[in-house]
């Protein structure tokens, strides 16, 4: 479960950077980012957040049952 996690975080985590990096490449020809597209990129960022602590709190459960 958590390599699958784990493996779906990394794609979001591939996903939020190519988006930071259009954002960015739009206001170097001034052009104003999308404000659906920074809502996105925030909430994407909170999903992120949030599987990283889900895999800590995994990460620990298995620390203690000596399985890691």
């Amino acid at each position: 479960m958590a390599s699958a996690t784990s493996d779906r975080l990394s794609l979001l985590a591939d996903h939020i950077q190519l988006s930071i990096q259009e954002r960015g490449r739009a206001r170097a020809v001034s052009v104003e980012p999308d404000s659906k597209n920074t809502y996105a990129i925030s909430k994407s960022l909170d999903t992120l957040l949030q599987g990283i602590q889900q895999l800590e709190v995994e990460q620990g459960r298995l620390e203690e049952r000596g399985e890691l």
